[in-house]
């Protein structure tokens, strides 16, 4: 099984997912909201706080090398 993936893009972009198929929408992995959607915001802000804490620890981590 292969992880997640999440992108937060820095400009206008596009990506393309190619999948080995055929494909079930009822078995298939769950997509981010659409932009305009009403959860967008709080999807973003999760994974805005997900990239902070892992930029955070590995600064941390850095830091303590010496």
């Amino acid at each position: 099984m292969c992880g997640a993936r999440n992108f937060i893009a820095l400009e206008p972009s596009a990506s393309l997912e190619i999948i080995q198929g055929p494909y079930d929408a009822a078995t298939h992995k769950k997509f981010a909201p659409l932009e305009d959607a009403p959860e967008a915001a709080a999807y973003l802000r999760q994974l805005e706080k997900i990239v902070d804490y892992k930029v955070e620890t590995k600064r941390h981590h850095r830091n303590n090398e010496d």
